[in-house]
């Protein structure tokens, strides 16, 4: 009722607020053709084909200085030109530092890809991290191009033919007008290139940012570090509570902080260093350093060095089957679109840490051949056998010392595990736009592999068919593991092909397909000015455990195993090894998107994707349609409807669920940039009750407590964002919810899992054409989520049930703040 009543009010402010600022222009309210789009330039008393060709001027073209000029536009005679032009003017863009107002440009268009299911907050730092620096695009080839958010292969390869053809690209307009690229790919490649040369004086250039929040655990941390250690009676009754929190914190956790420095030497020396710690790490010794030093484009004779970086990098081959070093996982991350990832070699001083790789590497190119190598030499984090050898990797968010692990009876985790890995990939164009690849890594450990489920669980009576995927972990006669494959791409006028074969070395014939563990990914992506067509399948098998695999998935390995259900550990820390893991599910499946733009004002988006879960072959089928609807300007309508299940063909898996969400969002542009938002969520995940989550139906032997048959989801927010002037903006938002709930606003990701008010304020301060400044305060005002459980608690009625749900009046506010600083030079 509260959300509901809400939801009319803001709607009648809404209206109110449209009805105040939509008016038709005039000597009093004029519109900046600049800063127009094209539905408030059909506002003017002009054509449609007059709108078209200004709105084409000023987008594809170059601004404005004069109004004078649109009267040079042959299309526009004197008799147009004297009806509107005391209804417009020409608002020239303040001259900022060009590194701050690209920064401010990369946040505002980011947001879209980051609003996506499944983002990982640090992922989108390290594009906004990548996109500071403009590219020149005359010096740019496809591999350069390929790997600028949005821009897709045949968007990449026209661009990279047109500057073969013509010799230089100059300019937006000349940009526009290359055969083959898309209005899509126009529209986001312009923003991240330069056309004037840079200069050839040796000069340092840089910029540091300083960033720091500190906000509650996310949900999967907190239930590992709430998690009660000490065992209750029958009833669940413990005489002293104890968890890795209490153990951890006996204040608030430590707020998370990263320094990053990037600096450039000229046009071919860079160079860049971070100190970073995550929330909650309080102990010196636990400060993430890296840094890296490389060297750009460098002609050597017939050869020609791409880069060559020493220190900390990250390296991706194909479709990230055999390799990508990353520590963040990316659902669906197809290559494409808002799902793309890096190719080749970049220094990294990303927030990374486990998969991290330290040492050297390069990209150099000869003839007709294209080189990736690298060598590394570093610690990872890992769980411990009794025995020494290792039983998995581990990402721990926060980590926890090796002191402290002692001083409760654990053994160390932290750097455990010594890992020296080299290897490279090798590519031949056959032609502009089709390669062949061959690719390779080892590496080198002190320490062999086992996955014995006995060091991380007692419960062997709750092993299920999904655990496979646990069981099946690497495990050889070595200290070493091998990874192999090919990969292929192809250009055929709209039509891109690729894919990716990889095979984990264990006792079979690097000349003989399949006799090894396998991974998979090939797709075909088809692409219009109006429309795309994207189809992927993908295949891995259960014991294709690559540590370095980040291919197209739907869910994170470990999910549904053990690791999952952090009560039925040895330790809840062991729970890491699932929340915080990056490789993909061993999935086989089919994915289709389809986007149609259906006019101008409307756009519509189809995703499919049907699979099955190797480890126990359980069904997954997930369908999500995407409506973006401007029926007059100033207002944005989008709807996303999303129906995802999990194998409701078998009546004998009782982990089977039903899910459906509608989310539904209304954008109004008001002046000077400002906007103000509405969403509207509802949802409702359905499923029988969960035989690992229940003890003994029997009164007397447990009571089953955690098995909701229904979870409903609903959620209201409004947002406000106000440009006080060009150097000052203030951002506005609250979020009332129940259930379960992702989001991502003003740049940070965030979940909700229960009632909750939530309430923030941000600010971005210009305080120099060199200097911004961003803070943002969050309030979350929660309780414990509603369920709907048809079952009765196994309990003599006479006897109160000491586990009775009871929490709905605990209540918690959190407080939380962010604070950044960018400055360049």
């Amino acid at each position: 009722m509260k959300i509901r009543l809400l939801m009319i009010i803001t709607a009648l402010l809404l209206i109110w607020s449209m009805s105040a600022v939509a008016q038709e222009y005039s000597g009093s309210n004029q519109l900046d053709i600049n800063r127009a789009t094209y539905e408030e330039i059909l506002l003017l008393p002009i054509s449609v084909g007059q709108a078209e060709v200004l709105y084409e001027r000023v987008h594809y073209g170059e601004y404005l200085t004069s109004i004078y000029q649109i009267r040079a536009l042959p299309e526009f005679d004197q008799e147009t030109f004297d009806r509107i032009k005391r209804l417009i003017k020409i608002t020239p863009f303040i001259g900022y530092n060009p590194e701050i107002e690209r920064l401010n440009d990369i946040y505002y268009r980011i947001s879209d890809w980051a609003a996506s299911e499944g983002t990982n907050e640090n992922l989108v730092n390290l594009w906004i991290d990548l996109a500071r620096n403009p590219l020149y695009i005359n010096d740019a080839d496809y591999n350069d191009l390929i790997n600028l958010q949005n821009i897709s292969p045949q968007d990449a390869m026209a661009v990279s033919d047109a500057i073969q053809r013509r010799g230089a690209i100059n300019s937006r307009g000349e940009l526009r007008t290359v055969p083959g690229l898309t209005g899509w790919g126009y529209s986001n490649l312009r923003n991240f290139v330069s056309y004037e040369k840079p200069s050839a004086k040796r000069e340092l250039h840089g910029d540091y940012q300083l960033r720091m929040f500190t906000r509650r655990l996310e949900q999967d941390n907190a239930d590992i570090l709430y998690e009660n250690l000490n065992p209750g009676d029958s009833y669940g009754n413990t005489v002293d509570y104890d968890s890795w929190y209490y153990r951890l914190y006996s204040e608030s956790p430590a707020p998370a902080v990263a320094s990053k420095l990037r600096v450039r030497y000229g046009n071919d020396f860079v160079g860049g260093w971070i100190m970073h710690r995550n929330l909650g790490e309080f102990d010196g010794s636990l400060w993430n350093n890296k840094f890296y030093a490389g060297v750009l484009k460098k002609r050597l004779g017939p050869l020609y060095l791409r880069n060559f970086y020493v220190g900390n990098y990250l390296v991706s081959f194909g479709e990230g089957v055999v390799m990508e070093n990353l520590d963040y996982f990316k659902a669906r991350k197809s290559g494409f679109s808002w799902d793309k990832r890096i190719k080749g070699v970049i220094g990294d001083i990303s927030e990374s840490e486990e998969f991290t790789l330290k040492g050297f590497a390069g990209e150099a190119s000869a003839y007709n051949f294209d080189l990736i190598f690298f060598y590394s030499n570093d610690r990872k984090d890992a769980i411990l056998n009794a025995d020494g050898t290792v039983n998995s990797y581990i990402i721990m968010s926060p980590r926890v010392p090796n002191e402290v692990l002692k001083q409760y009876g654990m053994d160390n985790m932290l750097d455990v595990l010594h890992e020296r890995t080299y290897g490279g990939n090798l590519s031949y164009n056959i032609i502009p736009g089709t390669r062949i690849v061959a690719s390779y890594y080892e590496s080198l450990y002190n320490r062999k592999f086992n996955p014995l489920f006995a060091t991380i669980s007692d419960r062997s009576d709750k092993q299920v068919m999904q655990d496979n995927e646990f069981l099946a972990g690497y495990n050889v006669d070595g200290k070493y593991r091998r990874v192999y494959g090919w990969n292929f791409q192809t250009i055929i006028d709209r039509l891109s092909i690729q894919g990716e074969y990889a095979e984990l070395e264990k006792n079979g014939s690097y000349f003989k397909i399949g006799d090894d563990p396998m991974g998979a990914v090939v797709s075909a992506f088809l692409q219009y000015n109006r429309t795309h067509l994207l189809l992927l399948f993908r295949h891995y098998d259960v014991d294709y455990d690559n540590p370095y695999n980040r291919g197209f998935s739907n869910y994170e390995r470990y999910k549904g195993t053990i690791l999952e259900d952090e009560f039925y550990l040895k330790d809840p820390l062991y729970g890491y090894a699932f929340d915080n893991s990056v490789m993909p599910q061993a999935e086989h499946g089919m994915y289709m998107e389809w986007r149609y733009q259906i006019t101008r004002s409307f756009t519509s988006q189809l995703e499919f994707d049907i699979w099955r879960r190797v480890a126990d072959y359980a069904q997954y089928k997930r369908f999500i349609l995407k409506l973006n609807y401007r029926p007059i300007y100033p207002v944005i309508l989008r709807l996303r409807q999303q129906w995802q299940s999990r194998d409701l063909e078998n009546i004998f898996n009782k982990s089977q669920f039903n899910n459906v969400t509608s989310r539904f969002d209304i954008s109004f542009r008001l002046s000077r940039y400002d906007d103000l938002s509405l969403l509207y969520f509802v949802g409702k995940t359905m499923w029988p009750p969960r035989p690992r989550l229940i003890d003994n139906p029997n009164y007397g032997d447990g009571q089953p407590i955690l098995g909701n048959s229904s979870s409903p989801n609903e959620a209201f927010g409004a947002y406000l964002t106000h440009n006080f002037s060009d150097y000052f903006q203030a951002n506005f938002g609250f979020l009332i919810d129940d259930g379960f709930y992702w989001g991502f606003e003003d740049n940070e990701f965030f979940v909700t899992d229960g009632q909750s008010n939530r309430y923030y304020f941000s600010i971005l301060d210009r305080l120099t054409d060199r200097l911004a400044i961003r803070f943002k305060y969050t309030i979350d005002d929660t309780r414990p989520r509603s369920y709907i459980d048809a079952r009765y608690y196994n309990e003599d009625n006479t006897v109160r049930d000491p586990l009775q749900p009871d929490a709905d009046n605990v209540h918690n506010i959190y407080h939380a703040a962010r604070l950044q600083v960018d400055f360049s030079w």
